[in-house]
């Protein structure tokens, strides 16, 4: 009878070991998987982004390149007409107008400059803002993953210390017991 018993407390023990470790394996996988997922959804919405951000920026170099055309074929046509006004003038019209032609080169230099250094400011400060939020993102989605899984390991960590303190409690008092019965 004593043989029946163990055997059977036996065969239940690895019945429990055997379920402890499949539940433990497959909450395993759950959170590798919960993580890959993660890890690509943020990563497609991070490249999306740099996809976006970069059509943006083309656009706006293409904007810039249009505009910067635009202006220096008309500072083209009016130095051409400006010249030909002074081929038609005498001496006094002719230093009026190269004057004025000086003056109206360094407006536009100084306005081109001061073009070029405000896009250079905002294409810095855009390219600061994107880097600032991929890494903000990427951090807080790292953090998320790892306290997933911290608290997972942990939740099975103990049900794996209640199970071993429960089994070890059974054959504790299923060994007094027999010593009880053998000594009557």
């Amino acid at each position: 009878m004593v043989y029946c018993v163990v055997l059977c407390y036996g065969i239940l023990c690895c019945v429990m070991l055997w379920y402890i470790v499949l539940c433990y394996v497959m909450v395993y996988c759950v959170v590798l998987c919960y993580g890959i997922l993660c890890y690509f959804m943020v990563y497609c919405v991070v490249l999306c982004y740099g996809i976006l951000c970069c059509v943006m920026l083309w656009y706006i170099v293409l904007c810039y390149v249009m505009v910067y055309c635009v202006v220096l074929c008309y500072g083209i046509l009016c130095y051409v007409m400006v010249y030909c006004v002074v081929l038609c003038y005498d001496i006094l019209c002719c230093v009026m107008l190269w004057y004025i032609v000086l003056c109206y080169g360094i407006l536009c230099c100084v306005i081109l400059w001061y073009i070029v250094l405000c896009y250079g400011i905002l294409c810095c400060v855009m390219l600061w803002y994107i880097v600032l939020c991929y890494v903000m993102i990427y951090c807080v989605m790292l953090w998320y993953i790892v306290l997933c899984y911290v608290m997972v390991y942990c939740v099975v960590l103990c049900y794996d210390i209640l199970c071993y303190v429960m089994v070890y409690c059974v054959v504790l008092c299923y060994g007094i017991l027999c010593g009880v019965i053998n000594v009557n």
